[in-house]
């Protein structure tokens, strides 16, 4: 589901599972805190991860972590940057145990279209 933002109004094909290696930030920067949207998910980012590590949260099952992505240049964007954030933390982490274990995340691919592309051009900051 959408998260409540610009693009709410956004019709979604059913998710796919990706790896988070596999899917790019579009801002060169970002936050360390969630803002507070319909998931209610407002907290640092370095919380999430921290769940991630423990294994509360999956992200294959978790509703918050729906990633919205674009496919662009046969490259997966993410719009959701501080969530993507947390996992690909996660991803380091467990590289750096030893782990081969590959996260994935489900994810939304949105079209190339309005207000998707508009929405994509404003975060593009990589």
């Amino acid at each position: 589901p959408a998260d409540g933002g610009d693009l709410s109004v956004v019709l979604r094909e059913a998710p796919v599972d990706l790896y988070v290696d596999e899917i790019r930030f579009t801002h060169a920067d970002v936050s360390d805190h969630f803002t507070t949207d319909n998931s209610g998910y407002n907290r640092p980012v370095v919380e999430l991860f921290r769940d991630l590590v423990s294994r509360k949260v999956d992200p294959l099952e978790a509703p918050f972590l729906l990633l919205d992505v674009m496919k662009v240049c046969n490259f997966y964007w993410s719009l959701r940057n501080r969530r993507l954030c947390a996992l690909r933390a996660w991803q380091v982490y467990l590289i750096r145990c030893g782990s081969t274990e590959r996260v994935q995340v489900r994810a939304h691919i949105l079209p190339c279209q309005l207000p998707v592309m508009a929405k994509f051009l404003e975060c593009f900051s990589t």
